[in-house]
């Protein structure tokens, strides 16, 4: 990859994840790996970002049910919430998303995952988040 294509793509880790969080993460990656931290911008926002096929916010709701199965990634799950609303998914999209982890890998990973975007909810004045299945417990 040029440094055109490179720059092109930073742009792109910048729109979609704001230029102070990815300054940051690409920051504390340089002292220890710079070449993770330019595979990550030239992968995922250089090439997976840029495929027509899905939105933003579709991407970010996929990328959170990955993580929530995954699980160990409530760091990556509390970014990628916040990222997710600013491309326009809901609080309750989001919650509902763990809601499905839940059925397919595992209690525990949807509760750490509803956990882990609890403060980044918090921060944003978005809660409680209404259950549109009952009134809350």
């Amino acid at each position: 990859m040029s440094d055109q294509q490179f720059r092109a793509a930073l742009e792109a880790a910048y729109r979609i994840g704001g230029k102070d969080p990815t300054d940051t993460f690409l920051a504390a990656l340089a002292e220890l790996s710079p070449a993770l931290g330019r595979h990550i911008v030239t992968y995922i926002y250089g090439d997976l970002h840029q495929r027509p096929q899905f939105s933003t916010a579709e991407r970010e709701l996929m990328t959170l049910v990955v993580l929530a199965t995954l699980g160990g990634c409530e760091r990556e799950i509390a970014l990628h919430a916040g990222v997710g609303l600013d491309a326009g998914l809901a609080a309750d999209q989001i919650v509902e998303a763990f809601v499905h982890v839940g059925a397919y890998a595992g209690t525990p990973r949807a509760v750490n995952a509803v956990l882990a975007v609890r403060r980044t909810l918090a921060e944003r004045g978005l809660l409680p988040v209404p259950d549109p299945a009952g009134p809350p417990l």
